[in-house]
């Protein structure tokens, strides 16, 4: 069962409620009337758009190896970036457009706007739900893993708004049907979806874990790791919206190096945790305190998924499948454990 963090002593969560309803009566008030009108085509691109965004949630959960999952994080994290993060930005990007044309006074205000506003104030805002979590959760959430997944579920919920929000303008925007617009952009994004904002919110919030949580690193090595994850959270972003030549070859072909370029910085991110996350446990089970909780032989199989996958087969192989379901559930079990006691 899911119990939703409940701290009305701290300051970070009357921010996070408050931020919720502020984008609530914002997503009501810019997109009641327009839904009105598209609700046939939002319902037909609907299915489309959870079933892309349930492959996406798969993807985060596998990635995160730690076995210390937070669902009570993941479900406020879904809700800051669906609601807090959706509605606010929708304001703040008006204005930061505006802001935009009056500073440059040139046309190009009206193309590179987008690209300069939305990055800035989007990524910021969904940070910005990142970091309450942390905060409200800072027991529970203490390893670059456990931060990219929780930053990947506020890009998720941002992503799943967005892409409604695109699948009822362009219904109004299809001269045909409302339907085939709608699908058809939502057909669209999902394709393209599988590397947007869970991976943008994601790079950053590792970098707000690490900052938060730095364990033997100093603090200017902290601070540095965390000015970089978030450039490159704002440069990939950017990189997205930037506009693209008329040739519609061109443009697709810019848009598979897009997408291939966030996925690398995805994989090698996460490549660089699993290392990070090895070298911590092994530090963590070479501590003569690890062996108050299990045996030694016991500890010495967790540092690698690998030697876990080893260790059970041997258990599974030696008294049976039931002493091997027993040791899987141990080692989870020890892996939280450590995780807990950072």
């Amino acid at each position: 069962m899911i119990r939703l963090c409940w701290q009305p002593r701290s300051a970070a969560y009357w921010v996070f409620v408050v931020g919720v309803l502020v984008g609530a009566v914002e997503l009501v008030w810019r997109l009641s009337g327009q839904l009105s009108y598209t609700a046939d085509g939002v319902a037909a691109a609907l299915p489309i758009v959870l079933v892309a965004a349930a492959l996406v949630a798969g993807v985060i959960v596998a990635m995160n190896v730690s076995q210390a999952r937070v669902p009570a994080a993941a479900v406020m994290a879904l809700l800051w970036g669906a609601v807090a993060a959706t509605g606010i930005a929708m304001q703040t990007n008006g204005l930061a457009g505006q802001a935009i044309d009056n500073v440059l006074n040139d046309p190009a205000a009206a193309i590179w706007g987008a690209s300069i506003a939305g990055p800035i104030d989007e990524e910021t805002i969904k940070a910005l739900g990142v970091l309450l979590l942390l905060v409200l959760f800072r027991s529970e959430i203490t390893r670059p893993l456990q931060g990219f997944t929780l930053g990947a579920f506020v890009g998720l919920g941002f992503q799943v708004v967005e892409n409604l929000t695109y699948a009822s303008t362009y219904a109004l925007k299809d001269a045909q049907s409302n339907v085939g617009g709608a699908v058809l952009v939502a057909a669209i994004r999902a394709v393209t979806g599988f590397q947007s904002h869970w991976v943008y919110t994601g790079v950053y919030a590792v970098g707000l874990t690490v900052l938060l949580h730095r364990g033997r690193r100093s603090a200017e090595a902290a601070m540095g790791i965390a000015l970089s994850c978030g450039a490159v959270a704002y440069l990939l972003h950017f990189w997205w919206n930037a506009p693209g030549p008329d040739a519609p070859l061109v443009t697709l072909l810019l848009v598979v190096v897009k997408c291939a370029v966030t996925v690398v910085v995805a994989a090698t991110l996460w490549g660089l945790m699993l290392t990070d996350q090895r070298n911590w446990l092994r530090a963590k089970v070479a501590d003569p305190a690890a062996l108050a909780l299990a045996p030694a032989d016991e500890i010495a199989a967790l540092p690698t998924a690998a030697l876990r996958r080893n260790a059970v087969r041997y258990i599974g192989y030696r008294f049976g499948p039931a002493y091997a379901d027993i040791a899987r559930a141990r080692q989870r079990w020890l892996l939280r454990e450590f995780t807990r006691r950072a």
